[in-house]
């Protein structure tokens, strides 16, 4: 059976924030219509239950699924904690089923902007293209770690992720991309 494993950190969170957000895990876990309808969110594949944990002005939304929750339910999930008033956040979902893996993120501001120069990269999961050019070309830009140590600040996200993996770099918060957008700087560089 596939799982769906979603976690998403929500910094800077207000007192109003908080609120809102508790009352919205209050009414997926009750599966409250009325209340779901209000975010956005429909009770049509919702999970059967969300955990929220707070620490001083961060928030850590997650849950763990099987396939009968619906992929929109994390877009409209995001969706609603944009419309609350969340202006920093990092969400992630995890398909066991295709190795997929989704990233919402609203930045801090303009310079979260991704940054190869000088990063120290860790290449994680089935990569489309030849994973040895790219870690040569990492090199090129920066230092290429084979696991994860304190240096690391940017993992390259392919395909079949270890959901342990994906977990750890949720918890440490250190910058992910796609190996498409790898290759989008890359291209742009060139220019």
């Amino acid at each position: 059976m596939s799982s769906l494993e979603f976690t998403c950190h929500i910094e800077s969170v207000s007192d109003s924030l908080a609120v809102s957000i508790k009352a919205m895990v209050d009414a997926v876990s009750k599966r409250d219509a009325a209340a779901l309808a209000q975010y956005g969110i429909t009770t049509e594949g919702i999970p059967k239950n969300i955990t929220l944990e707070i620490d001083s002005d961060e928030m850590v939304l997650s849950t763990s699924s099987g396939s009968e929750v619906e992929l929109s339910f994390f877009d409209e999930l995001v969706d609603a904690l944009e419309s609350a008033g969340a202006t920093e956040y990092h969400a992630r979902l995890f398909d066991s089923s295709s190795g997929g893996v989704l990233v919402w993120r609203l930045p801090h501001d303009a310079g979260d902007e991704i940054e190869l120069d000088g990063a120290d990269f860790l290449f994680l999961g089935d990569m489309e293209e030849e994973r040895q050019e790219m870690l040569e070309l990492a090199e090129d830009l920066g230092t290429v770690h084979d696991d994860f140590s304190e240096q690391v600040n940017l993992v390259v996200l392919g395909s079949n992720v270890d959901p342990e993996q994906l977990s750890r770099i949720a918890k440490s918060k250190i910058q992910t991309i796609t190996e498409d957008q790898f290759w989008e700087y890359l291209s742009d560089q060139t220019m």
